[in-house]
């Protein structure tokens, strides 16, 4: 079978936004467009964000897949490559000598002590594990989450998020309840039943940063940040 993948990371920039368009995700892309965002990463690297036929971007969203490590930071990198060259993706079932070892590292990090580690393949796995531990452990169904937050696609995660595309089931209309970030008289007023089993919360409120990095030369800068992500619908 050909290889086409070298072709296809070489689509000119008006290629490549209608192809998420019409395959990924049309309504991303038409709400930063709206936004006057027609960024196109080509690759990234420390903390610079590079167009694909433009110059760099300085990356400060430090969203979910960055945080402060950059982007391919080297030993990052490095370690990366040195463990694919020992492990791979395994069996989850069966017990592993890696996972072993990683759950005795975190388990002996955290304070007060903890007993039970539970890996996830991401934040909406992680939320939804969570929201049933919660449950069960309190025998309530409530979750109480903020709007704007980013805590989920699929799923019971999905549902806590809310927003345009995100349609909400007939069970979430009545078992979770979505208070504003800085509203503490509708926080209060969400836990008072005593019917709720966990609050959920991103550490921020969603937003879209970049500056652009003129080239040395310049004698002026130009730096662009986006409006705040729409409130959920």
């Amino acid at each position: 079978m050909p290889r086409r993948s070298s072709a296809l990371l070489t689509l000119p920039r008006h290629s490549i936004l209608e192809t998420t368009r019409k395959h990924l995700n049309a309504g991303e892309v038409d709400w930063l467009l709206d936004m006057e965002i027609d960024l196109v990463v080509n690759h990234r690297e420390g903390c610079l964000l590079h167009d694909v036929d433009r110059d760099a971007y300085l990356d400060a969203a430090c969203d979910g897949t960055t945080f402060n490590l950059g982007h391919r930071h080297p030993r990052l990198v490095a370690k990366l490559k040195e463990s694919a060259d020992r492990w791979d993706i395994g069996a989850q079932f069966l017990p592993s000598a890696a996972r072993a070892a990683l759950a005795h590292e975190l388990l002996g990090s955290v304070s007060p002590a903890l007993s039970v580690v539970h890996f996830a393949n991401g934040g909406s796995e992680a939320n939804e594990a969570a929201i049933k531990a919660a449950r069960i452990a309190t025998g309530r169904e409530k979750i109480v989450s903020i709007r704007g937050g980013r805590h989920g696609v699929m799923g019971l995660a999905g549902e806590l998020s809310g927003g345009a595309l995100l349609a909400r089931s007939a069970h979430a209309a009545s078992s979770v309840v979505q208070v504003g970030w800085d509203d503490l008289g509708a926080i209060e007023a969400a836990v008072r039943p005593k019917d709720v089993a966990a609050v959920i919360t991103s550490s921020n409120r969603f937003r879209l940063s970049w500056a652009y990095r003129c080239h040395p030369q310049a004698t002026t800068s130009a730096c662009a940040s986006c409006a705040p992500r729409p409130e959920p619908c």
